[in-house]
């Protein structure tokens, strides 16, 4: 079945000529594929995009508002909408962003907290990368207000590396508190933050954007060399 549909996008006009009850067919075939959706989705979400909701959105919902999310929690589904074209994470969109409003456990107060930021850093990493301007700018005044609250650690790697992708500046205050307190030390929380919140791996934060002005970038090398001495810099 998922072959056959694989066969059907040689006709451009495909999608359009399938009725609701086929397009739903169509997608419930996506879901088969294992290492990604098909490209073919974004066909089907222009055509049908109410099946595309129906089906794939529900799915969606449902894995997100489970009432608890385990310690390894991790949704196969959200992993392959942010790797999909533009027009299919377009159409999850709404779906990402009426949980985002309506979830109360931003700042892991609720449920397994390890599970809930994981939960917490596959959505906010879509709204991120493929949101439109006011979302942005909702993510960046969330992610301001939770890091000024006392939250958990696993709550603060979502939030203070998107702060800083978006303010360098504010996002450096909150680092700089966060860290004041600790003694310089080889293998210190502090050492773990800047190798977390820079590295290359996991969406390390990128020094090469503008917000990182040489000032900024001047206060962060300080402080980086302040908690990490060029002796133990292995």
């Amino acid at each position: 079945g998922l072959a056959a549909v694989y066969a059907e996008p040689d006709d451009p006009e495909w999608a359009t000529q399938l009725s609701d009850k086929e397009g739903k067919l169509a997608v419930r075939y996506a879901i088969i594929e294992l290492n990604s959706l098909p490209q073919w989705v974004g066909v089907l979400a222009d055509a049908h995009p109410r099946a595309v909701d129906e089906v794939l959105g529900e799915e969606l919902r449902l894995e997100l508002q489970a009432e608890a999310a385990g310690a390894e929690w991790h949704s196969m589904l959200l992993q392959h909408i942010g790797h999909a074209a533009d027009k299919v994470v377009t159409a999850f969109l709404p779906r990402l962003r009426a949980w985002f409003d309506c979830n109360e456990n931003l700042v892991g107060k609720n449920g397994d907290v390890k599970g809930a930021a994981r939960r917490l850093q596959q959505v906010v990493s879509i709204l991120e990368k493929h949101g439109d301007a006011n979302i942005r700018a909702l993510l960046r005044t969330t992610a301001q207000q939770c890091l000024g609250a006392e939250i958990p650690k696993s709550f603060a790697y979502v939030w203070l590396p998107l702060l800083m992708r978006f303010d360098a500046n504010t996002g450096l205050d909150a680092l700089e508190e966060r860290i004041r307190a600790i003694d310089p030390a080889p293998r210190s929380e502090a050492v773990t933050w800047i190798g977390s919140l820079f590295g290359d791996r996991h969406d390390g934060v990128n020094l090469t954007g503008p917000q990182f002005t040489p000032s900024i970038l001047l206060r962060l090398l300080r402080l980086v060399y302040h908690h990490l001495r060029p002796a133990d810099d292995v």
